[in-house]
């Protein structure tokens, strides 16, 4: 049994904009777009999108939880 393994990379610019990049047997995918945040609800449109991605966060205890109606993501911080 395998087990693949993906890096994943936020970088959430002051700007407004965002680069998430997705390592899978080093093949790097890179996708770019617009983020807002309004108390803990998180705002994403991709580069070529028309429709805003919403999800709730929390952020504490070195990681990121990012939860929608579809599924809930949790990142760790990288050292």
């Amino acid at each position: 049994m395998a087990i693949e393994v993906a890096v994943v990379v936020f970088e959430f610019n002051e700007d407004g904009t965002y680069a998430s990049s997705v390592t899978v047997e080093s093949e790097t995918k890179t996708v770019n777009g617009t983020w807002k945040l309004d108390g803990t609800s998180l705002s994403m449109l991709l580069e070529d999108s028309e429709e805003w991605d919403a999800a709730e966060i929390t952020l504490g205890e070195g990681q990121l939880v990012i939860a929608n109606e579809e599924e809930t993501l949790v990142f760790k911080r990288a050292e």
